[in-house]
């Protein structure tokens, strides 16, 4: 089970209430993109969680109202005493329902109840966000229970006119430029909450339910895992890594305790050739150096266990950017791993955040243990939005993975002007089989010095391995048209998508980028 970014205080970061005919704006136009409450919790988790790097940020979101079929239930009222907020999407179908009455009750009883209570540092933990025109007075004056949220800040998330105040008005759609902007105060309450109040908080631990034993496994027949050194910045993850694999493998020894240059070496060849993956995780900082040598235990490990051959597996934090670490050896080491030839090597280069991280490790552990073999040919796709085409971008790799369970997506990091990312852009190039970059809003520009970068990764890996078999553009209804992409080198043989048709990715465009394309 994912834990929360609050745990263990609390199992849920964030409780969403809402009224489930709110949930049909989307459902009912488009019903494979779900409805707008499930995409908004879609992208409130995305941005906290890959922007805001919160790892393992867990939003709780009632599936089964989402059809309408829920019914409150003690699950529901214990699962708000263990949450840290509430955020509220208010609506005239809000105001109307019991549902949400009982649950906005629940989570002020539990909150009030608790050490940190309902408002620490002044911040109230309810998120009151007006998806409808709301007058204020509806919400603090009268005899209505949403005077509960008197105490609460609210956020418009609907389409304000200024002409007449008192207008209905519809919520924002994610499609929508205005959209963005009103998610980020909310974004910004929510992570300061999380982040600075919230996470030392202590609530009361009801006693856990036993549990059965799991099933022994035979210690000779569990793989032996070598978990290399890592640097101080690195060590909580290390800790959480082995507690979460420690009962499915063996883990050899940790080295150092400490060692010299030449009994950390041997000791270092044993435990590499006697285990069946290795995995290192690394830093912008070389870690601990070695007393006798010029060198330092994190590098000196990955550094054998990259040349021994042997499966071993080298992580990077997802927030890394190579071109501002200090040292400037380990500067060029790091980068030696992503632009060096891995032809007959047995290392992989991961990159993500901690969660992601520990999901690969943990997913390749599991195919040693039964027995499978990593499958290197596993598709991946690169979505390259510009900051502008975000929204799209991530409706892109939704409907992408929602089409096909055995692809692997990942998302360029925002690429804006005047430092743009190449690093981490050439990183995902390398590793990619499509690239798709994303032309909307952003300038033409852009789009062709994305398109160039990618093909000159391509072409300086001539005679090594390289996974990229395609190039796409793909053209979202606010692209100028053809002449975005002018004068493109012919070598470059760049698939263009058209998807100007409507504010949505559209299935043909799905179909033509899971179909794989014309090879490079």
């Amino acid at each position: 089970m994912t834990m929360a970014y609050l745990s263990p205080n609390y199992d849920y970061d964030i409780f969403i209430s809402f009224a489930d005919r709110d949930n049909r704006l989307f459902r009912e136009q488009r019903p494979e993109l779900g409805g707008w409450v499930e995409r908004f919790a879609r992208n409130l988790e995305v941005w906290l969680r890959d922007q805001r790097r919160l790892d393992d940020f867990k939003v709780w979101l009632d599936r089964k109202r989402l059809s309408g079929a829920s019914l409150f239930e003690d699950r529901i009222r214990n699962d708000l005493k263990r949450t840290g907020i509430l955020l509220v999407l208010h609506s005239v179908n809000y105001r109307e329902s019991d549902f949400c009455r009982s649950e906005l009750g629940w989570f002020l009883e539990a909150a009030r109840a608790q050490q940190i209570g309902l408002a620490p540092g002044r911040e109230s933990r309810v998120l009151n966000v007006l998806i409808n025109n709301i007058p204020k007075r509806a919400w603090t004056d009268g005899d209505h229970w949403t005077r509960d949220l008197a105490g609460t800040t609210g956020f418009h998330f609907h389409t304000v006119r200024e002409d007449d105040p008192q207008a209905f008005c519809d919520p924002l759609f994610d499609t929508e430029p205005a959209y963005r902007e009103a998610m980020k105060p909310i974004i910004d309450t929510a992570y300061n909450l999380l982040t600075r109040h919230l996470c030392q908080s202590v609530v009361a631990t009801p006693a856990p339910t036993p549990q059965p034993a799991p099933e022994a496994v035979d210690d000779d027949q569990r793989p032996t895992i070598f978990v290399a050194s890592c640097p101080e910045t690195q060590l909580k993850l290390q800790k959480r890594l082995l507690r979460e694999i420690e009962a499915s493998v063996r883990i050899a020894a940790l080295i150092p305790p400490p060692y010299g240059v030449a009994a950390h070496d041997r000791a270092l060849e044993a435990a590499v050739r006697d285990a069946s993956l290795s995995i290192h995780l690394l830093d912008d900082s070389p870690g601990e150096l070695i007393d006798d040598a010029a060198s330092h235990y994190p590098t000196r490990q990955a550094e054998a266990a990259r040349r021994a051959g042997g499966s071993s597996l080298l992580c990077l934090p997802e927030a890394l950017d190579l071109e501002t670490v200090e040292d400037p050896a380990h500067r060029r080491w790091l980068r030696s791993l992503v632009t060096d030839s891995r032809d007959n090597a047995g290392y992989q280069l991961l990159r993500g955040s901690p969660t992601r991280l520990i999901h690969e490790i943990k997913d390749q552990i599991e195919r040693i243990v039964s027995g499978s073999a990593v499958d290197a040919s596993e598709r991946t796709i690169v979505v390259d939005p510009h900051k502008l085409d975000q929204v799209q971008g991530l409706e892109l790799g939704y409907r992408l993975q929602q089409r096909s369970g055995d692809l692997t997506l990942f998302l360029t990091r925002d690429g804006t002007e005047p430092a743009e990312r190449w690093t981490d852009f050439e990183e995902l190039v390398a590793r990619a089989n499509d690239l798709v970059v994303l032309c909307g809003r952003v300038a033409p520009a852009w789009v062709r010095r994305r398109v160039e970068r990618a093909f000159q990764v391509a072409a300086g890996r001539i005679g090594e391995t390289l996974a990229l078999r395609n190039i796409w553009v793909l053209m979202l209804p606010n692209c100028p048209g053809g002449d975005a992409i002018p004068n493109l080198p012919p070598l470059l043989r760049v698939q263009v998508l058209d998807n100007t048709s409507g504010p949505n990715i559209a299935d043909t465009t799905l179909d033509a980028l899971l179909g794989g394309g014309a090879p490079l």
